[in-house]
């Protein structure tokens, strides 16, 4: 088992994903201890073929870090 980089998912189907993520402290500066700094996560599933509905292949999600060594 462990992490897996592909998953097949037929048309109409979903499939769940856990992504490991490392934080580097010195990576983010936050204004202050409760104040988070923010980025943006995109996915994006590719496939073999050519999708009639490629928009609908991303997802962004935001991520909030929060610092308490900042401030």
């Amino acid at each position: 088992e462990g992490p897996q980089d592909l998953a097949l998912v037929r048309g109409g189907g979903r499939r769940t994903a856990r992504v490991p993520l490392t934080v580097h402290a010195d990576a983010f500066t936050s204004p202050d201890r409760s104040t988070p700094a923010h980025c943006t996560l995109r996915f994006t599933a590719i496939g073999p073929g050519s999708d009639p509905t490629p928009e609908n292949n991303v997802v962004e999600v935001e991520l909030e870090v929060f610092d308490r060594n900042d401030g």
